[in-house]
């Protein structure tokens, strides 16, 4: 994969080019025809082979050589879930995060899975990233938007994820801590309130919480994820499996996630879109391979069976150019 360190102006005006040049439409004397007549094999390369930093330069030089913009451009050009996918690989993984969260929140009714899986999944280096683009693009603040747009207990707990105000990774597990967090979560027996569960999900280091959760089971022959869904329900328990799971391995989580976006009748574009775009510069492959060792076919062929035309190309290609080319896609 191409970046933005290893390429010159000329990959980058190439790019542009081969972009411009083939993106449907009339103004350009492409007409626009179906994913089975129209390929675009070259636009496709373009986004799949370069990664996040270079496909920002790529947006920035489109808009000075064309004088568009590339993502209203895409949005033009293209349809469906192929146009979503192609417009999020514009931007780089925080971007396109902050992006993902400003339509979840926007909808007309809110997306709480989509801010689940982001607010859950990254670190507080990456949230702060989100929120500090999210605010400047969005003349908004991400905490006010948040607290507008959900409620409840969930509402609170992504309110809290959202603060980014998780304990040091690197600072050393203090075991004395260990033991009070244990205490509070088990609450002889009744188990931790929300209060409870916010402090000690949303405050401590995930490596922490590996130790508490861990410790839990060993003390009281429960599983972590029997304790929440004994003490909590809908989205608020949906949100501190998704924490759990992270704790327990983001790569478990993710390609889980994957599983459920294509396992049974019909298919979560979105979410399949969101996890490969965001996890493609972080830990795709090790996902996938997850994935593969875990199910009863690999990702690949998963990927393959449920998407069509262009936005099955581009999703074959991110996830692995080299099989997908010589596959015929």
């Amino acid at each position: 994969m191409l970046s933005a360190t290893n390429a010159d102006n000329e990959i980058v005006n190439s790019a542009c080019s081969k972009i411009h040049d083939n993106l449907p439409g009339f103004w350009r004397n492409v007409i626009p025809l179906s994913d089975c007549m129209c390929p675009n094999t070259s636009i496709i390369e373009v986004f799949t082979q370069s990664d996040g930093a270079l496909r920002k330069e790529i947006r920035r030089a489109y808009k000075t050589i064309y004088g568009r913009r590339l993502p209203n451009e895409i949005v033009n050009a293209l349809s469906g879930y192929y146009k979503e996918a192609v417009v999020g690989l514009c931007y780089e993984p925080r971007e396109y995060d902050a992006y993902q969260i400003r339509d979840a929140l926007t909808a007309c009714c809110t997306d709480h899975r989509c801010l689940i899986q982001i607010f859950a999944s990254r670190t507080n280096e990456e949230m702060s990233e989100i929120t500090e683009f999210y605010n400047k693009k969005f003349n908004t603040d991400l905490m006010d938007d948040v607290s507008d747009k959900t409620g409840g207990d969930l509402g609170r707990l992504l309110f809290s994820l959202a603060n980014a105000d998780r304990e040091d990774e690197e600072s050393p597990i203090d075991q004395i801590i260990v033991e009070e967090d244990l205490k509070r979560l088990y609450n002889d027996g009744d188990g931790p309130d929300v209060i409870t569960f916010h402090a000690v999900f949303c405050r401590r280091s995930m490596a922490h919480l590996k130790v508490v959760f861990e410790d839990y089971h060993k003390s009281f022959s429960m599983t972590i994820e029997d304790m929440i869904d004994e003490n909590a329900s809908g989205g608020f328990r949906d949100g501190l499996m998704a924490i759990s799971q992270c704790v327990d391995s983001r790569t478990r989580y993710f390609s889980g996630v994957l599983h459920r976006s294509m396992n049974g009748l019909g298919t979560d574009e979105r979410t399949l879109t969101r996890t490969l775009i965001s996890r493609s510069e972080i830990d795709l492959q090790s996902i996938r391979a997850l994935f593969d060792s875990t199910y009863n076919d690999t990702l690949f062929n998963y990927i393959r069976d449920d998407t069509s035309g262009n936005y099955r190309r581009l999703l074959l290609r991110l996830l692995d150019a080299k099989t997908a080319e010589a596959d015929g896609y």
